[in-house]
């Protein structure tokens, strides 16, 4: 199993768009042959930092995943609502 961490500070007063934004490419990823689960999590006592936490069956349903539309939309979006760029850290398990 692969996990991946991406860690996300959006510009402040930009949480509802960002939220808008992610909110349907985590649906449409949970939808995606080989996950296992995706989700999406706001900071607690951090209101403009961002986790999406994800699960997938192999390597093979990782990779299929980053040629994905829904993952190419979002790394051409994620520049318009982010502070600084992303952290992702992939794991196995």
């Amino acid at each position: 199993m692969k996990i991946v961490n991406a860690s996300f500070t959006v510009r402040p007063g930009w949480q509802p768009y960002y939220e808008h934004f992610i909110e349907e490419m985590v649906e449409r990823s949970r939808q995606e042959n080989g996950n296992v689960s995706y989700d999406h999590y706001k900071k607690m006592d951090v209101g403009n930092e961002y986790e999406i936490i994800e699960h997938w069956a192999d390597d093979e349903a990782l990779e299929t995943h980053k040629q994905s539309a829904s993952y190419k939309e979002f790394w051409r979006g994620i520049g318009h609502y982010v502070k600084t760029e992303p952290t992702v850290t992939v794991l196995d398990h």
